[in-house]
């Protein structure tokens, strides 16, 4: 009570001047209150616009996707052995570098949101220190995919590991690049050789084999 008492008696005692910039200030505040209510709802309903988001089915023609696949091979100078369209998927057979393995697999992963590699195999050709490989890129579903790790993520009811390829000392599962000592859905790469790998989580390990996608060992 003495507080107020003595905030009431400093305004009564105080100039004209600083009781007209205290009432203004009170307006002010008053007003931007007000004018912010609308914005509030509005930015509330734009989140959850953002946070909704379905799978949407590719319709488009691939003809386009194989000009673009086209004129980056002709760039990087990849040889193309063969490029045949299935349903909605691109089968390709090439001759590349095993230095630029990684980035024609990166390259076909995100040509655009839908594209996610479905199949891939790599052999070295005999006759020169080249590499055969053949790819399967699948163009069926909506993928978001994150700008950094080149991850693609989709709606899923169970989490599955596949190994997709092995290149030098890197490794392809579902459609995220992993090295040694890196985490994919809590698991770390732990082992790498020829035809498998191995992630561990806690005291739980799975391995996967390049050619047995479908069916991994848990130990």
């Amino acid at each position: 009570m003495r507080i107020l008492k003595h905030l009431e008696n400093s305004f009564i005692n105080s100039s004209f001047k600083v009781k007209v910039e205290l009432y203004l200030l009170v307006f002010i505040l008053f007003s931007l209150i007000i004018y912010n209510i609308p914005l509030l709802f509005n930015n509330d309903k734009t989140l959850t616009k953002s946070i909704s988001y379905k799978i949407e089915e590719f319709d488009k023609s691939l003809l386009d996707m194989n000009k673009n696949i086209e004129e980056y091979t002709s760039v990087k100078r990849i040889k193309i052995n063969s490029m045949n369209n299935e349903r909605k998927e691109i089968l390709i057979n090439c001759t590349l570098s095993l230095n630029k393995i990684k980035d024609f697999v990166s390259f076909l992963e995100n040509i655009n949101t839908y594209s996610n590699i479905k199949n891939l195999s790599i052999d070295k050709n005999k006759q020169s220190k080249k590499y055969n490989l053949e790819i399967t890129v699948s163009f069926e579903k909506y993928f978001f995919k994150t700008p950094n790790s080149k991850e693609t993520v989709k709606k899923s009811k169970s989490k599955k590991f596949k190994l997709k390829a092995i290149i030098d000392k890197t490794v392809l599962i579902n459609n995220k690049w992993l090295e040694l000592g890196e985490y994919i859905s809590d698991y770390e790469l732990i082992v790498i050789s020829k035809n498998s790998v191995t992630l561990s989580f806690d005291d739980k390990k799975i391995k996967l084999k390049v050619y047995k996608n479908d069916k991994y060992q848990e130990y």
